[in-house]
C-alpha cells in the first residue's frame, strides 16, 4: 500500500516540478526579451537599484510592514521586478493615449512641414545665388543678414535642412507603425515595454534637432511680430508637435 501511495504521489510531484520549470522558462524568456534594453538601462545598475522584494499574499495584504512599496525619486520602484510588472501594465493601459499622441504629433508636424515647402523654391534659389558670389560678396551677404536668422549662419544648407525635415516626419511615422505593430502582433507581446524606451528617445531627438534650429533662427519673424517674435516661433513652429505629450503617459526613464 505504501508503494501504491508513493506511486500516486509521483504524478503530483511531477506536475509541481513541471510547473516550476514552466515558470522558470517564462522568466528566462522574459529576460531574453529585454536583453538589449537591459544592457543599456537595467543590467548596468539593476543590482544596485534592486533594494527590496515587495510582494502580496493571497488575501492582498502586504508581507512587509510598510503600507506601500518604496520608490526612487525618478527611477521607479526599488523592487525592480515590481517595476517591470508596473511598466507592462502601464503600456497596455496607455495604448489609446500613446497612439493618439503619435497621430497628434504627426498631424501638427505635417502642418509645419507643408508650410515650410512654400518657401522651398525661394530657399534653393538663394542657395544657388550664394554659390556664384565671390568671397567678399559672401561675407557682405552674411553681414547684411540680421542676427538670429538661419541664412546668416548657414546660407548653403537649404537642401540639408529640408532633408532633415523629411527625416523627422519619417521618424514619427515609423514610430507610429512600430507602436501599432507591437500592440497588434502577438510576437511583440513581450516587447511592448520597449515603447517606453524608443518613444521618449524619439521626442528627445526631435527636441534636440528643433532646439538647434531655434537657436539660429529665433528672430526670423521680427518683421511680422517684432522683437517678441521668438515666442510665436517657439510655440507655433518648433514646439507645436510637443502638444501631443498631453495625451501620452510616459514614465520617467
Amino acid at each position: 500500500a505504501g508503494t501504491r501511495r508513493g506511486d500516486k504521489a509521483e504524478p503530483g510531484r511531477d506536475r509541481a516540478r513541471d510547473s516550476d520549470e514552466e515558470r522558470l522558462g517564462r522568466a528566462r524568456a522574459r529576460e531574453k526579451a529585454m536583453v538589449f534594453l537591459d544592457v543599456l538601462v537595467n543590467y548596468g545598475c539593476r543590482r544596485w537599484l534592486h533594494k527590496e522584494d515587495y510582494s502580496f499574499d493571497e488575501g492582498g495584504d502586504k508581507t512587509r510592514s510598510s503600507s506601500r512599496p518604496s520608490q526612487y525619486p525618478l527611477l521607479g520602484f526599488k523592487d525592480r521586478h515590481l517595476e517591470d510588472d508596473y511598466l507592462e501594465y502601464l503600456v497596455v493601459a496607455s495604448k489609446a493615449r500613446i497612439i493618439l499622441g503619435y497621430v497628434t504629433a504627426i498631424l501638427l508636424y505635417s502642418a509645419i512641414f507643408a508650410c515650410s515647402w512654400v518657401v522651398y523654391d525661394l530657399g534653393m534659389w538663394a542657395e544657388q545665388l550664394y554659390k556664384i558670389l565671390s568671397d567678399e560678396q559672401k561675407e557682405a551677404f552674411k553681414e547684411y543678414q540680421p542676427e538670429g536668422t538661419w541664412a546668416k549662419y548657414f546660407p548653403m544648407s537649404t537642401s540639408t535642412m529640408y532633408a532633415f525635415l523629411c527625416l523627422v516626419l519619417l521618424m514619427f511615422i515609423l514610430g507610429l507603425v512600430a507602436v501599432v505593430c507591437m500592440y497588434q502582433m502577438k510576437r511583440f507581446e513581450k516587447h511592448r515595454t520597449w515603447i517606453f524606451y524608443f518613444t521618449p528617445a524619439m521626442y528627445l531627438l526631435y527636441m534636440a534637432y528643433e532646439g538647434f534650429r531655434f537657436a539660429y533662427s529665433n528672430q526670423s519673424y521680427n518683421d511680422f511680430f517684432g522683437p517678441a517674435s521668438w515666442v510665436f516661433v517657439l510655440i507655433f513652429q518648433y514646439a507645436a508637435p510637443l502638444a501631443s505629450l498631453f495625451f501620452i503617459s510616459l514614465p520617467t526613464l
